[in-house]
């Protein structure tokens, strides 16, 4: 291994570079933190707390993969997908859209809402 400028050891910068880039959006921080620990070895992570900040995001450089929440202050997670996919530029981004609830049951179908919208 060889060390360059500034002490880094390019061997190691390299092999993070090739982990797979995963955009985490939720307004909750503590589902982040949990994300985050749980990702963080095998993925390079970027966080947005709403649909809006997700989106520059993806502008400022395309993930391989978005993870979010569906239920957000303001624009939600299938707002996100429906304007991902209705653009060519980043129509091709992969997405994955959760639900995080505490001792509820919606009965909402993935069919009737996250499929829909282009998840």
């Amino acid at each position: 291994m060889t060390m360059g400028e500034g002490g880094l050891d390019w061997g190691v910068w390299v092999e993070a570079q090739a982990r797979p880039r995963l955009l985490l959006v939720d307004d909750e921080p503590a589902n982040l933190q949990l994300l985050k620990r749980v990702l963080e070895a095998d993925y390079r992570l970027v966080f947005a707390r709403s649909g809006e900040e997700a989106l520059a995001r993806v502008r400022a450089g395309a993930p391989d993969l978005i993870l979010l929440d569906v239920m957000m202050p303001g624009m939600s997670g299938h707002e996100v997908i429906r304007a991902l996919k209705a653009d060519p530029a980043t129509a091709g981004i992969g997405s994955m859209s959760f639900r995080v609830e505490s001792n509820t049951v919606t009965g909402a179908s993935p069919a009737r809402t996250g499929w829909p919208a282009g998840a």
